[in-house]
Formats: C-alpha cells, structure tokens, sequence
C-alpha cells in the first residue's frame, strides 16, 4: 500500500463547501479496467489535507481535459495483475496530522473489452480495409488500435493478409450477397501490455 499527502487544492472549497466527509468523485465509470489508465478525483472537506491511499492498484496524480472542456485534476489508477477489487481510501487530516474525515470505497475489477469490427460489408471490386474499435457509446478515453492482419474465410479455403486491408483477389470465387468470415489480429496502440488480441465478423459481399 502506498500513501500521499498534498495539500487541499482551494478549488474544492467552491465544490465541496457542505461536505463532512472526504469522497471519491470517478468522471467515467464505476467500474475498474485492467490495462487501462482509470481517472479518479479524491476529495476532502475544505481546509483539510488529503490523505490517499489505494490498495489493489498503482496511482499517479494527473490533469486531463474532460468532455466539457474543464480542466480536472486527479489520479490515473492501474490496476495489478492479480488484483479482483481495489480499495481506495481518502482521509482528510487537520494541520497535525489527525484525521478529521474519511472515506472508503471499494471497486470492482473487469478485463477491458474486446474491440468489435465496424465493418459489415466487402467489396467484391475495391476489398476492404478493416476498422476496428469499441463503439462510439464506449465511454473509454484514449484508447486506439493497430490491425496486424487476419484471414478471410470462404468456406473451406482462408486467406491471410497482413496490416488492415483485405485485396478483392481474395473475393474472386464468391458474388455478391455471399457470406465471409473475417478475423483481425489488433493490439491496443495506448497499452502494449495487453498483447496481440483477435475480433472476428462474418461480412456480406457487395458488389
């Protein structure tokens, strides 16, 4: 477990002039992902000192621009490896030292999601380029892909190819309204220790 003391910024006065306790203020999600920098914003009652601590994760203190456009200050959270929960204590101490308020909150840990194919459709003439991602609802920051390559399938016969584009050779035994499997091989661009991962979909061809 490791601690950090740092002084109130005056900006959680305006916010938190009522508050009594210290709380824990999360911009995305309520939920912890391994293999990402998850945000969180620790708060403590105006003229208190914040005490933070994390058990289950490494934390580095961070500024980030929202969807708004407001500055926020906080803490990226990265989860370890073997870590199911993660336990996040913030304190607020007075001028010696004691412990004026406090507050513990306890997330739960999930494996970031799979990216999808956006593509649902070949080309007979022009192929394909293969685009992949996590939707545009997915409310993950930063976060960006690299097609390795894959395969096609046709029937019993596969085709591999390398980087994102598909060659329409590939498509010359099928018509259109024909159904492929195509399976990508990615990595995620933001995080290389999540490793090589694969998507598959089964696309209609088009003329």
């Amino acid at each position: 477990m490791k601690k950090i003391i740092l002084s109130s910024l005056l900006a959680c006065c305006s916010q938190l002039a009522v508050a009594q306790v210290g709380n824990i203020s999360q911009p995305e999600m309520q939920i912890l992902y391994r293999g990402y920098d998850n945000k969180i914003i620790p708060n403590v009652p105006c003229g208190q000192q914040l005490e933070l601590s994390v058990e289950g994760a490494s934390y580095q203190k961070i500024s980030w621009t929202d969807a708004q456009g407001q500055t926020q200050i906080g803490y990226n959270l990265r989860v370890k490896e073997a870590a199911r929960t993660v336990v996040v204590k913030v304190n607020g101490l007075d001028e010696k030292g004691d412990t004026l308020s406090r507050s513990t909150q306890v997330f739960h840990v999930k494996a970031f999601p799979a990216a999808q194919l956006y593509n649902d459709r070949i080309s007979k003439t022009s192929g394909m380029k293969a685009s992949i991602g996590l939707g545009p609802d997915c409310p993950f920051t930063g976060v960006s892909f690299e097609v390795i390559g894959g395969s096609l399938s046709l029937g019993n016969e596969e085709f591999n190819f390398s980087g994102p584009v598909i060659p329409a050779s590939y498509l010359n035994k099928v018509k259109p309204g024909d159904k492929v499997v195509v399976t990508v091989s990615y990595r995620r661009k933001d995080s290389a220790e999540m490793g090589v991962m694969i998507c598959s979909a089964v696309l209609e061809v088009i003329p």
